[in-house]
This record gives C-alpha cells, structure tokens and sequence, in this order.
C-alpha cells in the first residue's frame, strides 16, 4: 500500500501520464443525435481521479489538504442518526418486516429498514449535491 502512493507520486513527478499530454478522442458526436450530459459529468470524474497526474505536487497536496479537511469537517457535523449499525437495523427488518410477522402480529409489522434508512439516504443526497 505504501509502495504503491510512492509510486504513484512518482509517476506524477514524472509527467508520463499527465492527461493534457494525450488527446482522448469523443466519439458521441458521431454516434448521438444530440448532446450527452454524462459525458460532462464523466469528465469532471476523470479529472478529479487523475488529478495527482495532471498537477504538480504541491497543488495536489495543497487540494488533498482540502478534501481531508472538508471530510473532517461534515463528520463532526454530521447527523448522529446516520451513524446507527446498519447490520443491527437490517436484522431488525428481518423481523420485523417477515412474512411470518405479517402472519401471526400484524400490529408490529413495520418496515423498519425503509423508515430508519431514510435520513442516511438524505445525507447522500445533500452531499452529492454539494
């Protein structure tokens, strides 16, 4: 694992594998009758994966630095709710949300996983917006 990073941070001092060094050819154009949106986003995602590549190395560890620290920062803020043991809750839907308890209780058939999971799955939305 350690000789891997120091690898990649060799190669990046190297410059082999910059991107701006090569030119990736687009064949939407001439395949799709209109414009992909994905392929924006695909961009955006190639370039932040092979960013260590593309910048010298004080401006990576310079935005390295950043992503760590915004990490850091919205997981002390981050909802104690979102935190829970998901293999707990599941065994608990299990349960609760069988077809025996449906049979035998149907009072306490409740779907736990769906109601307890929601505020976890509106996180991921919040943060994939951001």
């Amino acid at each position: 694992m350690v000789d891997e990073k120091f690898d990649l941070e060799h190669l990046a001092d190297i410059g082999v594998l910059n991107p701006s060094l090569y030119d990736f050819q687009d064949y939407t154009h001439k395949h799709d009758a209109h414009g992909d949106y994905s392929d924006v986003v695909e961009q955006k995602v190639f370039k932040y994966k092979y960013r260590q590549m593309a910048d010298d190395a004080a401006t990576f560890r310079r935005r390295q630095a950043r992503v760590i620290t915004r990490f850091l920062e919205r997981a002390q803020t981050r909802d104690p709710v979102i935190e829970q043991d998901l293999f707990e809750l599941f065994q608990t839907s299990e349960r609760d949300n069988s077809f025996a308890t449906l049979a035998t209780n149907p009072d306490s058939f409740n779907d736990v996983a769906e109601q307890e999971t929601r505020p976890i799955r509106e996180y991921m939305v919040k943060e994939s917006v951001q």
